[in-house]
């Protein structure tokens, strides 16, 4: 996922078995993101952030 031009951050929970990406929309989208994960073999569940 680093490879990923625009991720600036990714974060894992394994107890809440959750992964939050951070990424700057200036370089890349939610879709894309969606994408490489779907690619990976996961199943992503977007969701925005509240800041």
């Amino acid at each position: 996922m680093t490879l990923v031009p625009g991720v600036n951050k990714i974060a894992v929970s394994l107890e809440k078995r959750q992964t939050t990406v951070s990424f700057d929309d200036a370089k890349t989208h939610a879709e894309i993101l969606t994408w490489v994960i779907q690619e990976a073999g996961y199943r992503p569940q977007p969701q925005r952030s509240s800041q």
